[in-house]
């Protein structure tokens, strides 16, 4: 089971990555014809995969989350006994 640290440093990384696919994607609007690798088209794939990994980051450290608070809640009124 992860612990709360780790969870909290995937979600950490994960709005990092998600931040900075987003800047790689919007670079060429107000920067046209200057990428900041070789070719637009290298910095596009890098938009694309730090998005995409920045979202699967952010996913699992909900998930994680979500989880550890389901384990954590109190167990529902007992069910009624069957006549």
């Amino acid at each position: 089971m992860a612990t709360a640290a780790r969870t909290y440093v995937t979600l950490i990384l994960g709005a990092i990555m998600l931040a900075l696919g987003v800047f790689l994607a919007a670079r060429p609007l107000y920067a046209p014809g200057r990428p900041l690798t070789s070719s637009i088209w290298l910095d596009l794939v890098f938009a694309l995969f730090f998005v995409l990994r920045g979202l699967m980051n952010i996913r699992a450290a909900r998930r994680i989350t979500a989880r550890r608070a389901a384990m954590q809640e109190p167990p529902g009124p007992p069910a009624p006994p069957e006549r």
